[in-house]
């Protein structure tokens, strides 16, 4: 029976109808042979409402039923995050990159709370693993530099922003973030050359 709600809450889901869609996790999870699946999908679809606490107890609920899941370990710390948890949503990044030391993503989420937390070096640490396992993830790029900049790492961090305009040659936040390279380096022509062609893109 919680498969077929399963089923009716992805296809609510894909339709961004997130109240009939919780609707029909309620009915999954009801089930006593509910698994770490359909906690997941609970959880995944009140994060969508603005509901972190209750995304969180299903997040719990999933790595309580399947711990060795990074899935659900990346949840709990994307509901920690929207609760401004910050260190806890880095204990569950930390826990998804262990179980899934190639999943990029992860490493990123990591390295952006680490980055929150003013851990510039355990994030620049984390975003070099997010471009390792995968090298065109440009924000993860973009962010490195910016670790390296704030680090006074200027050489790293202008090689890691070159990389991500390699790769998104209209990231206007890559360009900035290279202005403030250069005029780190004393290069204030350089630098208002990058702002001024950061201020003619989108910063989406």
């Amino acid at each position: 029976m919680s498969s077929y709600f399963i089923e009716q809450a992805q296809r609510a889901l894909a339709q961004r109808d997130l109240a009939s869609a919780l609707a029909a996790c309620l009915k999954a999870v009801a089930d006593p042979a509910a698994g770490a699946p359909a906690w997941f999908l609970k959880g995944t679809v009140e994060l969508g409402l603005g509901r972190p606490a209750d995304a969180a107890a299903s997040a719990a609920r999933a790595i309580a039923l399947s711990p060795a899941d990074a899935r659900f370990h990346v949840l709990a710390g994307n509901a920690a995050e929207d609760a401004g948890q910050a260190k806890v949503a880095a204990a569950a990044y930390e826990e998804a990159t262990r179980l899934a030391p190639e999943w990029a993503m992860a490493w990123h989420r990591l390295g952006t709370v680490r980055y929150g937390l003013r851990e510039t070096e355990p994030a620049a640490h984390a975003f070099e693993r997010a471009v390792a396992c995968d090298s065109a993830y440009v924000r993860s790029w973009n962010n490195l530099g910016l670790a390296r900049l704030e680090a006074g790492h200027l050489d790293a961090a202008e090689v890691a922003l070159r990389r991500a305009l390699d790769l998104q040659p209209d990231h206007a936040h890559a360009f900035r973030n290279l202005a403030r390279v250069l005029a780190a380096r004393g290069d204030a022509a350089g630098a208002e050359r990058l702002n001024v062609i950061a201020s003619r893109l989108p910063t989406s």
